[in-house]
């Protein structure tokens, strides 16, 4: 049997891997854990209450998802200042599936799709499931890793569609805030007759509320993601949306399309979209606790990182929920390893487990390690110093 070339040929765990399930998940402090639901937040006691109704064996599919809860997700964008009609939201199960559908809309197979290097590593897998080719375009670290338009213009021709995360993860950037580099995307998205796909699934987690974002030319394809697993903390309820934005003359051709493609999976449970309204309403309180976590735990980070400058450097971020260490090796006698052979050796001699920046494909010519933010704060800490005596130690 010959397997689909749109899955790799060779799926071997890594050394990591291998070393994690050899590990004792009980010995040792997880900061690459960026699931809410095992970070100690407040959930209410009742949240769950509707789910039990009897409404909610009502079965009545829609493609986009029921106008309730289309209605209700478009109240809840608008509270935050978002100026959203609810017939723009098209519901999926999840932000990996929205990616999948604007790929079957956007991009026919062999084609390409421009995707951030460094970045989410689920980005590559979704990209070559529908039979495309991802082609990478850089971030600039010296340019508080702006997006790298030389790359964006040396893109293949057959290139249908450019996606960006904002904030970025695992950096921490917002890539649409430079209204000068924007212009300039925005020319040459236009140019080459491409959609952009925003995804904002960490957007309630910028630091500075006041940071600008910029919207784009309004001849764009553009397409927002969002979803319930970062708003309010809750995964498992596997709900997220689409907002599309084009021009006027192409929304409907647009929206039948998608139509055609959700109708063939109806993919969204009917208890979420029922109870939807009631899951949005907890998402301040929710998003609160998660930046109080977050702000604390950066600061934690920074102390400890500090004193060991210039063998460790805390990159500044604008959001999220990841924090981005860069390792400098010249300053011992050790020769620069690969970052996931020295991630083993952290796990083994200091029971703590950080994420590889080649995970994110960082550039291979430095050193960057990241750790979640959303653990406890003591337990943070106790990581953290884990990882300082490492570096105090080699």
């Amino acid at each position: 049997m010959k397997f689909s070339k749109r899955i790799p040929a060779n799926l071997f765990q890594n050394l990591l891997t291998v070393a994690i399930n050899s590990t004792d998940k009980n010995s040792y402090i997880n900061l690459t854990d960026s699931n809410p639901t095992l970070s100690g937040f407040e959930y209410p006691n009742n949240f769950h209450w509707k789910l039990q109704n009897k409404i909610t064996l009502n079965y009545d599919p829609s493609p986009f998802g029921s106008d309730r809860a289309r209605k209700a997700i478009a109240r809840y964008l608008n509270l935050q200042g978002q100026n959203v009609n609810w017939n723009q939201i098209v519901i999926t199960s999840g932000t990996s599936e929205a990616y999948s559908y604007l790929f079957k809309l956007l991009v026919n197979p062999g084609e390409s799709v421009l995707v951030p290097n460094p970045g989410y590593p689920l980005l590559d897998h979704l990209v070559e499931l529908e039979g495309s080719t991802p082609v990478f375009y850089s971030l600039d670290s010296s340019q508080a890793w702006s997006v790298n338009l030389d790359h964006i213009r040396a893109a293949p021709s057959n290139t249908k569609a450019i996606v960006t995360i904002n904030p970025h993860n695992p950096t921490g950037y917002n890539l649409l805030t430079d209204d000068k580099n924007n212009r300039a995307l925005e020319n040459i998205i236009l140019n080459k007759n491409m959609a952009l796909i925003s995804d904002e699934v960490f957007e309630n987690y910028v630091y500075e509320p006041t940071l600008p974002k910029i919207k784009l030319n309004s001849e764009i394809f553009t397409f927002r993601l969002g979803g319930l697993s970062k708003s309010i903390g809750m995964p498992y309820f596997k709900l997220s949306w689409i907002i599309v934005e084009c021009p006027p003359s192409n929304f409907n051709q647009c929206m039948e399309r998608l139509e055609l493609i959700n109708d063939c999976y109806l993919s969204v449970n009917t208890p979420t979209q029922l109870v939807l309204e009631k899951l949005l309403s907890f998402a301040p309180y929710f998003q609160k606790q998660v930046r109080n976590r977050i702000l604390k735990n950066i600061s934690i980070l920074g102390s400890s990182i500090a004193s060991l400058l210039p063998r460790l450097k805390l990159w500044p971020s604008e959001g999220g929920w990841y924090g981005l260490i860069e390792v400098n090796p010249s300053t011992t006698n050790q020769e620069t390893e690969k970052d996931e052979n020295l991630v083993i050796k952290i796990l083994n001699e200091e029971k703590v487990l950080v994420h590889p920046g080649s995970l994110y494909d960082f550039s291979l010519d430095k050193i960057f390690l990241v750790v979640s933010l959303l653990p406890e704060s003591n337990i943070f800490a106790e990581g953290i110093n884990r990882l300082k005596n490492y570096f105090m130690k080699n």
